[in-house]
């Protein structure tokens, strides 16, 4: 990528933009001026950038970024320099000269000594920042790399948090291989724990990216397990609610996982009169810590990823459907 520098005596350049040790070239919002990285190359043949956290849209030209154009200014000084102010001095030291020839031998003389040693314009370098999370998007191919974890894609503004929460779940899913070794009871009993807490917290981590996603469908503040003010704010939605579309033993097995995962979080394991409170089927374990098992796990992991699914697609439509036709 080139950024053109023009000027009043007809040339222009083209200056080259580094990248960074990937190939990525750095990119900031016009809009809320957060800054991103993305692969010139990859993606859609598009002049059009899409910022990836406040997703405004505009010429790419419009996304580069302070050092870049300062870096661009200074390359183009310096050729200014070489092209235009050079050799302008020079002819002006030629002109002096011929007029030192004119004196030569005469009553007055005029001695002109012309020095061609310049200094140059120092050029403005500059380095890439290091962001948090490289992104290949699915539907397009681009890749980019932003801060934080959720993004849109800045070519197709695709959401990358369905393959960020599946990628999540399949950690949380090689976790669970390791038991298939002679492990101590305490040690597999994490292991089970970890993946359950690991898979809750990405499923509430996408929760609040569709809630900023689907601002008009979902919560902002839910006042209870995400899961159940999901479930409520699809039915508002779609007339559907969870139980509706996953069917109703399923989710009655999904909602304790989730109130599992909080005791184990924030009460080590043992059921109290809140977890019974909010999921009933918890009540024959009252007073005790709950015994994870791995088929449960894997079969929450599994449940976990259909209901994400059928939550975005459900989302998608409806806000499909409130999209007032142009």
């Amino acid at each position: 990528m080139g950024l053109g520098v023009n000027g009043p005596h007809d040339f222009s350049i083209s200056v080259p933009i580094p990248t960074d040790e990937r190939g990525l070239v750095g990119r900031r919002c016009p809009a809320c001026l957060r800054y991103f990285k993305l692969k010139l190359g990859t993606g859609l043949p598009t002049e059009t950038c899409n910022c990836p956290y406040c997703e405004h849209a505009s010429d790419i030209s419009d996304f580069t970024t302070p050092e870049q154009e300062e870096h661009v200014r200074s390359v183009g000084l310096r050729e200014a320099q070489e092209r235009i102010l050079k050799p302008m001095m020079r002819r002006f030291g030629e002109s002096l000269k011929s007029i030192e020839r004119a004196t030569s031998g005469g009553l007055i003389q005029i001695r002109v000594e012309v020095r061609d040693d310049w200094r140059s314009i120092p050029l403005a370098l500059y380095r890439e920042r290091e962001v948090e999370t490289g992104i290949t998007c699915e539907a397009c191919g681009l890749e980019f790399a932003v801060y934080g974890v959720f993004a849109a894609c800045p070519d197709c503004k695709g959401m990358n948090a369905s393959t960020v929460f599946h990628k999540s779940l399949e950690a949380a899913s090689k976790r669970l291989i390791l038991l298939d070794g002679d492990l101590d009871t305490e040690i597999a009993e994490a292991l089970l724990s970890d993946a359950l807490g690991s898979a809750v917290g990405a499923f509430d981590a996408v929760g609040k990216e569709l809630r900023r996603r689907f601002p008009s469908l979902l919560p902002s503040r839910p006042r209870n397990l995400f899961i159940d003010a999901l479930s409520t704010a699809l039915a508002k939605a779609t007339g559907q609610s969870l139980g509706d579309v996953l069917g109703p033993e399923e989710y009655r097995d999904l909602v304790p996982m989730f109130q599992v995962r909080h005791i184990y979080e924030h009460n080590l394991g043992v059921v109290d009169d809140d977890a019974v409170k909010k999921a009933p089927d918890l009540a024959s374990w009252h007073g005790r810590t709950y015994k994870l098992a791995r088929d449960e796990v894997q079969a929450f992991l599994r449940s976990l990823e259909e209901t994400y699914d059928v939550v975005l697609r459900l989302l998608t439509v409806s806000a499909a459907d409130m999209t007032p036709a142009p």
